[in-house]
C-alpha cells in the first residue's frame, strides 16, 4: 500500500479485518469535508463509529466509552493504560512505537474517544496499531472487575459473566 492514498491505506487496512470477519457490519460509511467514516460491530453488539482525518492524521474511535467523567478514576486509569502501549515492558509486538504512532484519549461531553496519531509513513502501521490498542482495551482494560458494571450497562454485556 506504499504510495497510495491516505485514506485508500485506512479503508484497505480495515476492510482486510472486515474480509477476515474480525469486525461484523463493516460499513464504509460516508466522507464529508475531507474525513472518512467507517461504522462496524467488534466485541459487542454496540457499533464502533470511527473517523478518518487525514489532515490531522488523526484516526479517532468517537464516543467509544461512554459516561465517563473526565475527573473519574475510570479516565484517570484509561490514560495510565494507554501510555504503557509505548512502554519497553510491553511486548515488542503489541508495543507502540512513538516514532510511528501515538494514542490518547478525548474527553468531551462525558464520553471518551480514542485517538490515534498517525506519522507520516506509517499509516498502515497506525490502523493496526490503533486495532490492536481497542481490542486490548476491551479484552484486559474493561475485563477488570472495577469495571464490570460499566460494560454490562454500556456494553451489554451478560451481568452474570
Amino acid at each position: 500500500m506504499a504510495g497510495s492514498q491516505p485514506v485508500t491505506v485506512v479503508r484497505q487496512t480495515l476492510a482486510g479485518y472486515a474480509e477476515r470477519g474480525i469486525f461484523r457490519a463493516y460499513g464504509d460509511v460516508r466522507s464529508d469535508r475531507g474525513r472518512s467514516y467507517f461504522s462496524f460491530r467488534w466485541h459487542t453488539e454496540v457499533p464502533f463509529d470511527l473517523v478518518f482525518d487525514p489532515a490531522r492524521r488523526e484516526l479517532i474511535f468517537r464516543d467509544l466509552l461512554p459516561e465517563i467523567g473526565a475527573r473519574s478514576a475510570m479516565y484517570a486509569d484509561l490514560k495510565t493504560f494507554l501510555r504503557a502501549r509505548s512502554s519497553p515492558a510491553v511486548p515488542a509486538h503489541r508495543r507502540i512505537d512513538p516514532r510511528k504512532a501515538g494514542v490518547k484519549p478525548r474527553q468531551r461531553a462525558g464520553s471518551v474517544s480514542l485517538v490515534m496519531s498517525l506519522r507520516d509513513g506509517h499509516l498502515e502501521y497506525g490502523v493496526r496499531k490503533a486495532v490492536n490498542v481497542i481490542h486490548e482495551l476491551f479484552v484486559e482494560f474493561l475485563r477488570h472487575p472495577l469495571y464490570h458494571e460499566y460494560m454490562v450497562k454500556h456494553f451489554g454485556l451478560d451481568p452474570d459473566v
